[in-house]
This record gives structure tokens, sequence and C-alpha cells, in this order.
């Protein structure tokens, strides 16, 4: 190393202490991503730090059958605004692929045995435009459009996409996308260059130094809430770190590290010098001894100075010091004293504390090395960790007094604020945080005044606590929601509530002044809080009525104890009359909208909306038009004749107060008194199924310049879209949305977003993904989120073109979280149901206890969905678990879906049918009516399972007619295949058939399906020729009848036809014709693979990982291939 000798012994001196132990896998290089998961594990065992490199190969692949139930057309899957599929874990993380090196061939897909897929030369250019531009946006939108269509791209274009994607994290962090484009590039045959290993480890340092940061800081949040934080755990498991060292290894095994700069072995040492992991810091080292363009600098050796202080091994510590300081002069110019301090830093940390103080103290004067505060700091923490304040406070003292020493500054006090606030000794923490002020206040310093204001709190200090906390804003830092709850809570729980309310409304109005503040605004919790314990009515009101400020709306909890609240103070004429002396104008209007959110039955509403009318009145007061109209259609949608009528009687020539009404045709900004009562006619109409009537009403009030209450418009749209009217909908929006534009800035704000919503729900009912996706996009540019049942009925129509549904299930779900929406049953249901589908028992069961903690009861319907994750991973012991505990609810109200669910898993899991009867015999218990699906379950268990009873599954057919249930094609397809294809009784099978046509009910694709399978089975092609023909005048195919063809020629050896079925089909649906699904791919690798041709089934391998399928369900094909070659 720059001519110096000793360089070698340093590395040979160190290697005692930690031997490298490099196992580097297999000598070949596969230009495949199953090489990276295929490492051979590099065990290490350092300090603090254990990890492998490698992962274990457990993969198995879904069935057909479970396909036709789970897979949908992924041709149509669209981008969904901000959502981002993340969870689909790349290859390193994931469950590996088997290893190339088994293959009997070489599998290449670069090789001209395999043509790769038809690159679009169009895309290709894009790409490179934008990136000669320098648009790293435009270039991965470009990529992933490209992506999905199928295209393959050339190497330079990998090149720009790898470049692009660098750029962009370093902006926004996540390094999955370019981790994906690394994949898909491997996928399609070409080959990593140097420079691109060199952009994905120092993207993966780069993230590795962010979640360090950040879990730092989640941590310290959580030390100080004692709330469990979901997201630490995530970001401690994205292992980038471990992944960054993957591709180094991978990059050594295929010699591409000459791009290497030292920068990129320098972020690796200063990740692995984080962990003190010495046995693969040692190896980067030794690679960067032996590389050609790069050399060890200052920089490297601070590295590993920090990496053997944490492994605690200070024999090398000293070796490394000791060898800069013999190649110091001849090293690029650098700033020694970085050095010197990491020399300091690596003695603190292997607990050689006095010696590094000596150091510090002694040998950086006379090598005439600057010396800083910093390495004192890290000293005076870690004596505090360790509760050492009397030797603290002396060295503090010479740091003040003595001239040749740094002075102490903003961090010094700042380690001594949260030392002194840790012990309680909040007189000196005082003068600590008085002393800090003067230097400023910055962001570094948040954290250990966070500390001093909880420790005030539990110090029964809260006036101090508010203090800072108004001291610190006013220097522009923000007070986080957790310790605005410490400081009004530690009021009230001193018997102040009055000062709790005073210093709530005080924090939040000083947030907002800084920042925008969402309803679901953790803020809004502590409020909630609040109303909960404060004890007194007018006080919850008041909290109430600063959150209503924020749109946020009571809780549950907060409405029954705020009307709890109401019925003491009634009861009490001293408290009554305090309650009542200056009453604001709004009390009773805060008191009305927590009715609309307690829940109360229709009488319990009822009763306690006169009871507030009763009270109004008695005090002089009168609602308002809007307040009137609200109350009249809930009466009306709950069908309360009675109380419509009683109502209405009620305010019989009473003029509403507070409220305008404009002049005729005068435009206006406002909802006046006289929109209210005709936007309560709106609803009314709509109630009533008048829609056109609804839709006049509006069309009067548009044309006189008046503006519709939002909340008519929502209920309007509502009740159009639940009688299947999308087109009044529309009309009703089109027609509103431009006077609600006129609204005042954040009324306006409010009042689009609840349309946009209620929109959003329209078209997804509809199944219409564009529109659905554009109010969904509307919503996100108020800078909103959709409220919880729009984002599952987004959900619900994305589920019916996503090529991996659990991806959007996740991504919905987390966005939702993310913003802090209130979930509903509804969207546990949904998420939870989509989950289910794709097999995600664990995010299954954590979401339904998840639910169940929220106080959100499950009912049938999620029960259901818990039911069904667990048969389809085989789990019956928690399925019978979960069945027992639904019907166990004291709620409970049946449905025949789960027991469908348990008669099936009986059925086709176990073959059991007194098992499957017992819950069939279950559910007549409880008097549910048998759906078409479980008399097609019952057919199944006489036909299906031996000893087979042929004519108890016939007489099923003359039996549900009389439960008026309808014979269907299930049923006839369900009899048609135990006939053809389990009994090989080809004429039964076909006068069954027969017997369906002539009670006129038309063959589907379940039918066609049994049928064609029939004669294939007994190999008669000719016949199943014959009928597909036939099908085909009648109604298209599908994938799983071309599947059958395919896999019935295939039986027979000819691979031209099968090839031909294959080849027509295609990819998109847009292209017309029947989609692949991947059972298609399957079936055509397993002709070829029966057929002895396996380099052509490995072409379909890489075709199918072009689609963007789920990669488990591609290594499940894949494993065809490789079962045959070990």
């Amino acid at each position: 190393m720059y001519g110096v000798k000793g360089t070698s012994t340093f590395v040979n001196t160190v290697a005692r202490q930690s031997v490298i132990s490099k196992q580097l896998t297999v000598a070949h290089a596969p230009k495949s991503s199953a090489y990276l998961t295929s490492l051979q594990p590099r065990n290490v065992s350092a300090g603090k730090l254990s990890y492998t490199t490698g992962r274990a190969y457990t993969q198995n692949y879904q069935s057909q059958h479970q396909q036709q139930q789970d897979q949908v057309d992924p041709s149509q899957k669209y981008p969904l605004g901000s959502f981002k599929s993340s969870n689909r874990r790349w290859p390193l993380s994931k469950l590996p692929k088997p290893p190339q090196a088994r293959f009997n061939h070489a599998v290449s897909l670069s090789e001209a045995s395999i043509p790769r897929i038809e690159s679009h030369k169009d895309i290709d250019a894009r790409i490179i435009e934008a990136a000669r531009a320098s648009n790293p946006k435009a270039v991965v939108e470009e990529f992933v459009a490209g992506r999905r269509s199928g295209a393959a791209f050339s190497a330079q274009t990998y090149e720009a996409v790898m470049e692009a994607y660098e750029t962009l994290c370093k902006d926004n962090g996540s390094v999955t996308s370019m981790l994906k484009a690394y994949d898909h590039m491997l996928e399609n045959g070409i080959t990593p260059t140097s420079h691109m290993y060199a952009r994905l480890i120092r993207s993966l340092c780069e993230r590795e130094s962010e979640v360090n940061r950040n879990v730092q800081i989640l941590r310290r949040k959580m030390a100080r809430s004692g709330e469990n934080i979901p997201t630490l755990g995530e970001l401690q498991g994205e292992n980038n770190l471990e992944k960054a060292v993957a591709f180094f290894d991978k990059a050594v095994q295929e010699k591409l590290t000459e791009d290497f700069d030292v920068s990129v072995y320098n972020k690796l040492l200063r990740g692995l010098s984080i962990r003190g992991n010495t046995q693969d810091g040692l190896y980067i080292y030794e690679q960067l001894e032996q590389a050609r363009n790069a050399k060890p600098n200052a920089m490297t050796f601070a590295m590993l100075m920090n990496m053997f202080g944490k492994a605690g091994d200070m024999e090398a510590v000293d070796e490394c010091f000791k060898e800069y300081k013999q190649v110091r002069r001849v090293l690029p110019h650098h700033d020694a004293s970085f050095v010197y301090n990491a020399f300091v830093y690596a003695q603190i940390d292997a607990g050689y504390h006095t010696r590094a103080l000596e150091f510090l103290e002694n040998d950086m004067a006379n090598d005439k090395v600057a010396v800083t505060i910093g390495p004192y700091n890290k000293l005076i923490r870690t004596w505090c960790q360790e509760d050492k304040l009397d030797t603290v406070t002396n060295l503090v003292e010479r740091l003040k007094t003595d001239a040749n020493l740094p002075k102490p500054n903003a961090s010094t006090y700042g380690i001594l604020l949260s030392a002194y606030s840790r012990t309680n000794e909040l007189n000196k923490a005082a003068e600590a945080y008085k002393t800090m002020v003067q230097y400023g206040l910055t962001k570094e310093q948040a954290g250990y005044i966070v500390n001093y204001m909880n420790a005030c709190v539990a110090g029964e200090k809260p006036d101090v606590a508010f203090a800072v906390a108004k001291e610190i804003c006013d220097h522009g830092l923000e007070v986080d929601a957790a310790t605005c709850r410490a400081i009004v809570l530690g009021y009230n729980n001193l018997g102040q509530p009055q000062r709790a309310v005073d210093a709530y409304t005080t924090l939040l109005t000083t947030k907002a002044k800084g920042k925008y503040i969402k309803s679901t605004s953790a803020m809004m919790d502590v409020g909630s809080d609040l109303v909960e314990k404060v004890g007194d009515l007018r006080l919850a009101l008041s909290v109430l009525r600063v959150m209503w400020n924020y749109s946020a709306p009571p809780t549950y909890d907060n409405t029954q104890t705020l009307f709890k609240l109401y019925s003491q103070t009634r009861q009490h004429s001293e408290s009554w009359a305090e309650f009542t002396k200056d009453l604001p104008p709004d009390a009773y209007k805060l008191l009305y909208d927590a009715a609309f959110k307690s829940l109360d039955s229709v009488s319990g509403f009822r009763d306690r909306v006169f009871l507030l009318l009763e009270d109004m009145r008695s005090l002089g007061q009168q609602p308002t038009a809007s307040l009137y109209v609200r109350i009249l259609t809930r009466f009306k949608k709950n069908r309360d004749n009675e109380s419509v009528e009683r109502w209405t009687r009620e305010f019989d020539g009473d003029a509403f107060v507070g409220e305008q009404t404009a002049s005729l045709g005068e435009a206006t900004n406002k909802i006046t008194a006289d929109s209210e009562i005709q936007s309560g006619k709106i609803i009314d109409a709509a109630i009533k199924r008048d829609f056109q009537e609804s839709v006049r009403i509006l069309q009067t009030m548009v044309q006189n310049g008046s503006i519709p209450s939002p909340g008519a418009i929502r209920d309007t749209i509502t009740e159009a879209t639940k009688h299947g009217d999308l087109q009044v909908a529309k009309e009703i929006y089109d027609l509103a949305i431009e006077p609600l534009t006129r609204l005042e800035k954040n009324i306006r704000r409010r009042a689009l977003n609840s349309v946009y919503n209620t929109m959003l729900i329209a078209y997804a009912r509809k199944n219409d993904l564009e529109m659905t996706n554009e109010f969904y996009e509307k919503i996100r540019q108020l800078n909103m989120a959709p409220e919880a049942d729009a984002y599952a009925s987004l959900l619900s129509v994305r589920a019916k073109v996503a090529t991996d549904v659990s991806e959007d299930a996740l991504a919905i779900y987390e966005e939702a979280k993310q913003h802090k929406v209130r979930p509903t049953l509804y969207f546990y249901n949904m998420v939870i149901s989509q989950l289910s589908k794709c097999r995600k028992i664990e995010h299954v069961l954590r979401l339904f206890e998840e639910m169940k903690d929220a106080g959100i009861t499950p009912n049938s319907i999620t029960y259901g969905s818990v039911i069904s994750a667990c048969v389809r991973c085989s789990s019956e012991k928690r399925a019978n678990r979960y069945f027992q505990d639904m019907i166990a609810e004291p709620n409970y109200q049946p449905r025949i879906g789960a027991y469908n669910t348990m008669m099936q898993f009986y059925l086709q899991k176990h073959q059991n049918r007194e098992k499957a009867l017992s819950y069939y015999q279950l559910s007549k218990d409880y008097n549910l009516k048998p759906s078409g699906h479980t008399y097609k379950l019952l057919i199944e268990a006489y036909a299906n399972i031996p000893p087979y009873d042929m004519v108890a599954a016939h007489k099923l057919l003359t039996e549900m007619k009389r439960h008026d249930v309808q014979p269907g094609p299930s049923h006839y397809a369900t009899l048609i295949h135990s006939y053809g294809s389990l009994h090989r009784d080809v004429t039964s099978a076909i006068a069954v058939y027969n017997e369906m046509k002539k009670a006129g009910i038309e063959a589907d694709d379940t039918v066609y399906q049994a049928v064609l399978g029939t004669y294939i089975e007994n190999n008669d092609m000719k016949s199943a020729e014959e009928l597909y023909n036939e099908m085909l005048q009648r109604r298209p195919s599908s994938a799983y009848i071309e599947n059958l063809l395919i896999q019935g020629y295939g039986s027979k050896g000819d691979l031209k036809k099968a090839e031909e079925i294959f080849g027509r089909m295609t990819d998109n649906k847009k292209h017309g014709g029947t989609v692949r699904e991947p059972s298609t791919y399957e079936a055509m690798v397993k002709v070829y693979v029966e057929n002895k041709q396996l380099d052509k089934a490995n072409q379909i391998i890489a075709m199918m990982r072009s689609r963007d399928f789920p990669v488990k369900v591609v290594d499940g094909v894949a494993t065809l291939v490789t079962g045959t070659t070990n």
C-alpha cells in the first residue's frame, strides 16, 4: 500500500483476532438472480453481530386448481397512485430459487438456444433520451411501463435505469424498486457490470445508514412513549448491509470490481464498523488491498478502527492506528483529526476510557493535531450512561476553565440535560437547559429536551415542561404528540383540568402554525384521551370544539363519555346552572354531532335528539337549518316515520337562526338556510328512489346560484349507488361539483373529499378501475387520504385485475395506516379476504387480532375469511378453532359461507365425507338455507369420495329444487367430471351433459372443462376437438380450457398442436384473444418436460418471469424442470 511494506503485516496481525473465513461459493458465475441466493453462507460472528449471507431453499408451487380460484387476469394491472407494492421481496431476501448449476445444461437467457423476448426499441430509445436529459424520474416511469408490457431492454438501458434509481434512492431512501430492476435485468439475460454493482452497493449502504438513523430515533421515541412501533421491526428487517456484502461477494467472484473506487469499500466498512463485524470487514479490506484502481485512504483507517473498537479488539485498533501513522504522509490530502478522533472513539467503544482521555490531552497535542469537543462529548455521554456524573462534572468544569481545551457546546449540555433528567435531578437539569439554550436550539438538541420535559412531568412539574415546549416551538422546533400528551395529562392528573385543556389548545394551535394538522393527526388522539379523562362537560366540549376545527370527529368512546357527563350534569341543578351560564352557541351543535357518532339504536337516537331539542329550547336556543335537515334525513334513513312527522311538526312556522338566504340567482360561497332545506328535499327524494326529482331540485338550486349541502350530495350519490344507478350518481356529481368549488377553502376541501370518496365507491361497485383510480388521485391531490370504506372499495376493484393481490392489499393497508385512516369493519373484511385468497395466513391472523384490539367486532364474513385462510394453508387445527370461536360469539349471525368452506376443506383436502357432512348437519341445526355451492359440495361428497354413491349424488339435483335452489352448470359439471374423469364412464358423463342441455341450462366454462377433460382423460382428442369447435360458436374460450388442450396434445406427443394453442394466446388482454394464466405456462412446461425438451421448458419459464407474476408462483413452475435434473 503506497509502497509501504507494513501493510501486509497489519492484515496478518489483525487476522489473529478474527480469522478471515471466505467460503466464496461455486467457481462458475451464472447470469441469474438465483446465484445471489445460492451463495454458500459465510457465518459471521464478531462482537455483537451474527448473520448469514446465504439462504435455504424451500419452494413449493401452486396447483392449477388454486390458480383458478386465486389468480386473476394480470394484463390489466394499473398503477395505483402513490401505492408502492413493496412487499414482494427481491432475490436476496426471498426464498431462493435452486442454483442453476444443478441443471443438466447451462441455463442462460442470453444463449442463442433460448430466444430473448423481443425488445421494445421505442421504449429503449425513450429511456436513453430521458437519461441524457438527466431526468431520472422519466427513466424509471418508462422502464416500469415497459416492464409491465413484457419488454426486454438492452444492457445500455439497464445501466441508465440503475443510475436513475441510484439518484432517486438518495431522495426517497427505498432501494426496493432498484433491486426489482436488477432482478428483471437478470431474468432477461443481461450481465451486470462493475458500474452496476458499485451503484447497488453504494445505494444499499446509504440506505443502511438512513435506516440506522431512523432506528435510533424510533427507539428513543418508543422508550419515551412505552408503545410498540411496528415500523421499527420492518426497518431492521431490510437487511441492506447483508445484501450489499452479498453483491460485493458476487462482484469479486465475477471479477467485476474494476469500477469500485475507494468510496465503495469505505461505505461497506462503515456499515460493518457500526456492528463490529470484523470478519466481513477484513474481507472487504483485503479486496481493497488487492484492487488495482483503488487504494485505502484516511477514511478507510477510521472505519477499520471504529469496527475493531466496536468488537472490543484494542490490539487491532492499535495496529491499525500505528499503520495509519506510518502511511499518513503519502495518503491523499485529509484532515488528520478525523482519524485521530476515530482512534479515540475506538478506545471508548472498547472500554479504555482513561486511556482515551490521556490520548486526547497529550498525544494529539504532541502530534499537533487539532482537538475538538466531539470526542470529549462521546466520552461524557459514555460516562453519563455509566452514571459517573461526578467524573463528568469535573471534566466539564475543566473544559470550561482550561484555555488549552475545547469549550463545551450545545451537545455537551444536551448530554448533561438528558443525564440529569434520567436521574431526576431536575434543578441541575434546569441549569443545563438554561446554558444549552444560550447556544441556540436546533434539531440536534430536540431529543435531550424531550427527555427533560418528560422528566418534569414525571416530577409533577408540568408548568416547567409546558414553558419549555412553548420556548422550543418559538425556535421553530416541534414537540411530538407523545410529549404533548404527557404535559396535558400531567396537568389533569394533578387535578388541574382547566390547565390541561388550555395547554392542549395552546400546543395544538402552535403546532398548526408550522404544519398542516390532519383530522387523523396524533394530536387528535391526545384530545380524545383528554375528553375521556377531564371529567367536566363544559371542558370536554371545549376540547371537542378545538378538535372540530381540524375536522376531527369524536370517537365512539368520546360520545359515550360526553352523554354520561351530560346526564350527570343535567341531574344536578348547580352543575346544570354552571354549565348553561354563558353557554357557547355551538355547544348543542357539538352534542348533536356526538349523537350522530354514538351508534345508538333507532329509538336511542330518537330519544337523545328530542331530549337535546327540549333542553335547547328551554335555554332559548334554536337548531340551524343544516342541523334540522341532517336530523330529518337520519330519521328518514332509519325509516322512523313517527319521528319524521314529530320533527317536522316541531318546526312548523319556525325560523332558523344564524344563517342567511341568498337573493334569487345570486351566486354565493356559503351554504344558506334555504340551501339546507332544498338539500334536504334532494335526499328525501333519493330515499324514496325518485332520483329524477333529486336531479330536478339540484338543477334548480344550481341555476339560482345556490350551493347544495355536501352531505346531501354524498348521501344522494350513496343512495343511487345502492340501487345500482351509476348514471344518476354521475349526473348528481356533475351538477354539484362546480358549486362546491365555490365554498371557502377549508370547507371546500372537506366537501370535495367527501364527494370524491363517494364517487370512488360508486365506480368501484361497477368495477370501473380507471374511474376509481381517477377519484383516488383527486383525493390525493387534495393532500388527503380516502376513507376506510373507499380504500376497501379500491382494493375490491383492483383485486379483479391484479397479478399479486396480496401486494395491493398490504400496500393499501399500509397507506391507510400511514395516513391514520380510521378503519372500519368493511375495510378489515376486504383486506383480510384478499390476503386469505393469497394464503397470507400470518398477515390474516395479525390483522384479525388487530381489529379486535381496535374495538371492531368481527362478523361472520370476517370469520369466514380467517377460516378460509386456515384451510387454504391446510391448518386444520386453526380452522376448527376459529370456527368454534365464531359460533361462540354472543351476537353471532350464522352465514352459510363458513360451513361451505369447512365442507370443501374436508372433501377436497382430506377426502373425508363424514366430517364434511357433519358441518352440513351443523348448518341445518342453525336453520341455514343451503346455497347452490352447498349442493355442489354435497354432490362431490357422494360422487368423488369412495365408497361412491352416484345415485345419491344424482338425486341431489332434484332435492335442491325442493328447497328453491335451481341446479346450475357447476352441479352438472361436478357430476360430469366424476363420471368421466374419476370413473372413466364416458357414456354416463355425456348423458348428464345432454340432460343439462335438455333442462335448458347453458353450459359455462366449468361444464366445458368437465366434458373436455372427460374426452382427453379417455384418449378421445377427436371428440374433444369437435366439442371445442362447437363451444367457440357459442362462447369464447378460457385459459383453463386451452390448458386442457395443451395437456391433451402433449400427452400424445403432438407438440406442434400444443405449441399452436400456446402461441395464439396472449399476455395482454388489450391485444385480444385468451390471456395466458400461470397455469398455462405450467401446462406448457409440463408438456416439454414430459417430452424431454428442457431447453424449451426453460424458454417458457423465462417468458413467465417477464409477466410480473408472484415470484413464488414462477419458482414453483421452475421446479418442474429442476426436479428432472437433480
